[in-house]
């Protein structure tokens, strides 16, 4: 999920656990794992087959990637 206000994605369970998958209260576009991850607004993630996480940030209007 998308944690707009926070700039973070997050994982949530179907235990209903909730773990931050990437990013950190600072906004920004940097790419690195988990909290090195900088986000401006991510509003939408979708996963595919492979669990490759995709997240559009639309702060910096790019489409991100998330391994």
């Amino acid at each position: 999920m998308a944690d707009n206000g926070n700039n973070r994605i997050r994982q949530i369970t179907p235990a209903r656990v909730v773990t931050t998958l990437a990013g950190a209260a600072t906004a920004g576009t940097t790419d690195g794992p988990g909290a090195t991850a900088r986000f401006s607004g991510p509003f939408g993630v979708a996963v595919d087959t492979a669990g490759t996480v995709y997240v559009i940030d639309q702060g910096s209007s790019r489409l991100r990637v998330i391994k």
